[in-house]
């Protein structure tokens, strides 16, 4: 990609981020099996409310995505003092943001868990309603330390982030053991090891950025307001938070339709679900270093080497997500009883794992080449059409696959693969025509 050095640095950047990523998917698969055990509608309840705060976290994109491309722009282009003024000023605003939204979420646990189940048992409510509550005190530390630790790797430091991952993963599964499985707190107990590991990683993340040599960050700042610097987060972050809200929010209601079918098709789903997230590793990696890398690239004027080392690191993540997906339909069968104790969803989420799987392709492509698009200024142009893609496209054959034809879970899986070879599709267009390289941030 480039000179010699300048692959070296790459490699140098990226390791941190794919071990950071591959302890990600082993932790979250132990914590999974651990909180599987509990009961029946443990998983369940745990997955939808975690979904409300992936939307959460979508919605805090404005403020993370959007610093993000600032920050690497800036930093390809040398103005660090621009740059410590942006991370700063996101800080203020992800502060007073989480906070007024948790303490509103808190309060409304009943009837919001109401409105993204409405067809859930009292048991699944009420663990739900158990985890739901002390997971919203726990959103203003994760998306706290989400924004602090996407800020230090644009300043090229992963290793960073990955040593306050590592105790940010340690506190989780001590605490998942000690609360669920030696104090048998069952949904309790799952979720204060959350809250505990995401105070801990807020608190280590903002001593890191403190002492960050690049940035030079002053804490009596963060509570100044800078309306400019606001007014550029916002224009870069929010068409690509509206545009995470819309996934999550059509990920909710499919989740929503599969529950609708019985507590058995939504094991089989989750536990489905669960499988292909070991084969899409890759995604999350390149998306981190697709955004990173190619927004230094494009703020420092190289256009030529942006676009090479963007069809790189796409390249890269296809052939790693294909080789990753080819080894989980090996093992499913083997793999399915880590997360479900009931032999008949073991087997059903083995048969599914296939439609899983072949999710793997456009996700891999869509998260290499999108962060590029969005670094580069292009984020409405993918808004509009991942939203086409989820409420057009997904939603009406979820439906139409799951009730109509009766496919149970495998139909939620077919339904997204297709939107997603959609958005794969038009946003490659996209990028094969460059415009994204020469736009105004």
């Amino acid at each position: 990609m480039g000179t010699e050095r300048e692959r070296i640095s790459i490699l140098r950047f990226s390791m941190p981020i794919v071990f950071e990523n591959l302890l990600a998917t082993s932790v979250s698969q132990v914590f999974n099996a651990l909180v599987g055990g509990i009961s029946y509608s443990s998983l369940t309840a745990i997955a939808q409310c975690n979904m409300v705060g992936t939307i959460l976290a979508a919605i805090s994109n404005i403020l993370v995505i959007g610093a993000q491309i600032l920050c690497s722009r800036m930093e390809g282009a040398g103005d660090i003092p621009g740059a410590s003024r942006v991370v700063e000023q996101s800080l203020f605003l992800m502060i007073v943001g989480s906070a007024a939204v948790s303490v509103l979420l808190f309060i409304g646990a009943v009837p919001t868990l109401r409105l993204i189940m409405p067809n859930a048992d009292p048991e699944l409510l009420s663990d739900a309603k158990i985890y739901f509550r002390i997971i919203m005190l726990s959103m203003p530390s994760m998306l706290i330390y989400n924004l602090l630790q996407g800020t230090i790797r644009n300043t090229g430091d992963s290793r960073t982030p990955m040593i306050v991952n590592i105790a940010v993963y340690a506190v989780m599964l001590g605490g998942t053991i000690l609360f669920v499985r030696v104090l048998k707190m069952g949904v309790a107990g799952a979720g204060l090891s959350m809250l505990l590991c995401r105070m801990v990683g807020a608190v280590f993340a903002y001593i890191m950025i403190l002492h960050n040599r690049r940035y030079h960050i002053i804490s009596r700042n963060i509570f100044r307001p800078q309306a400019d610097v606001s007014r550029r987060i916002f224009r870069l972050g929010l068409p690509a938070s509206l545009e995470s809200v819309f996934v999550q929010l059509g990920y909710l209601l499919g989740n929503s339709l599969v529950i609708g079918l019985g507590a058995y098709q939504a094991a089989v789903y989750n536990v489905a679900n669960s499988l292909y997230g070991l084969s899409a590793v890759p995604q999350g990696i390149f998306s981190t270093i697709s955004l990173t890398v190619v927004g230094q690239l494009i703020g420092a004027k190289d256009y030529k080497a942006a676009k090479k080392t963007g069809w790189k690191l796409w390249a890269a993540a296809e052939g790693l997500s294909v080789v990753l997906a080819l080894i989980v339909l090996a093992l499913r069968y083997r793999l399915a009883p880590l997360y479900a104790a009931d032999a008949e969803v073991q087997i059903g989420a083995a048969q599914v794992t296939l439609f899983s799987l072949m999710l793997g392709i456009p996700g891999a492509s869509l998260n290499s080449l999108d962060p590029q698009l969005r670094v580069g200024g292009d984020v409405r142009y993918v808004m509009i059409v991942t939203m086409i893609a989820v409420w057009a496209i997904r939603l009406p054959l979820t439906w139409l696959f799951c009730y109509h034809w009766t496919m149970g879970a495998a139909g939620v899986f077919l339904a997204n693969m297709i939107s997603l070879c959609f958005r794969m599709i038009l946003n490659m267009i996209r990028y094969i025509k460059g415009k994204y390289l020469y736009m105004q941030v």
